[in-house]
């Protein structure tokens, strides 16, 4: 009973924000959030790959915003880091590496705004094809477009928070919630899978959890390539 007042009070807070702001999209992604199974159920008449990728990115845009200043300090240690062991290796390549840097960083900031939709693509294609191994019936367009409304309503349930995290103490509490909202978006994965492919529960966890495990592995190799590239390139010899 207690957890169901709890619900009612958070739902009553998520009405009132999404009222405020009066975007229609921002009361569906807040009905998806509280009550998925009707929701998500009724929105597959309603799917578009643009809608979805639209609303994963408005969604994502404040967080994005927010976490550059970041990505930008990122970009310019491993770029130091990159250019300086470049350049003591080809230095008669100076100009050219230097340019290549800038070009580098421009394109490194554009992929960073469509990351999202890219990563919403490649996991909706990682779990469509999973859900078809287990006889999933959903065309791609369905399943995309669930799971796109499923990620844009976690991300922006996460905003209020962030918003939090920037005041002292309160980022202690902030923090711990976003993650768990975060956690929360693979069950709306798994109630879409599962809805928009008429699939039994095991086969919806299994689609849920490939797409986990797969991009745990990718990060796992990215970063273990990555710093193999750093080394090979700091001992390679000029004319090498």
């Amino acid at each position: 009973m207690a957890e169901k007042k709890l619900e009612d009070r958070l739902e009553g807070w998520g009405d009132k924000i999404a009222n405020s702001i009066d975007y229609d999209r921002l009361r569906l992604w807040k009905e998806v959030f509280f009550h998925p199974a009707d929701v998500l159920a009724g929105e597959q008449k309603n799917a578009s790959l643009g809608r979805a990728a639209k609303d994963v990115f408005i969604a994502c845009l404040p967080t994005m915003l927010f976490s550059l200043v970041f990505v930008l300090i990122g970009f310019a240690y491993f770029g130091f880091i990159i250019f300086a062991i470049a350049i003591s290796a080809f230095q008669e390549y100076a100009g050219a590496i230097g340019i290549g840097g800038i070009v580098l960083l421009i394109l490194g900031i554009i992929l960073y705004f469509l990351l999202p939709i890219i990563g919403w693509l490649l996991s909706s294609a990682i779990q469509f094809i999973v859900a078809k191994i287990f006889g999933g019936k959903s065309d791609f367009k369905t399943h995309a477009y669930l799971t796109g409304i499923s990620t844009a309503s976690v991300r922006a349930a996460t905003i209020p928070f962030m918003l939090f995290s920037l005041i002292p103490c309160v980022g202690y509490v902030a923090g711990p919630i976003i993650t768990i909202i975060g956690f929360y978006r693979y069950y709306l994965h798994y109630k879409s899978i599962k809805i928009a492919h008429k699939l039994d529960d095991v086969g919806a966890i299994i689609a849920t959890v490939a797409d986990i495990a797969i991009w745990t592995g990718l990060i796992i190799l990215g970063v273990v390539a990555f710093y193999a590239g750093i080394f090979s390139l700091a001992y390679m010899k000029p004319g090498s």
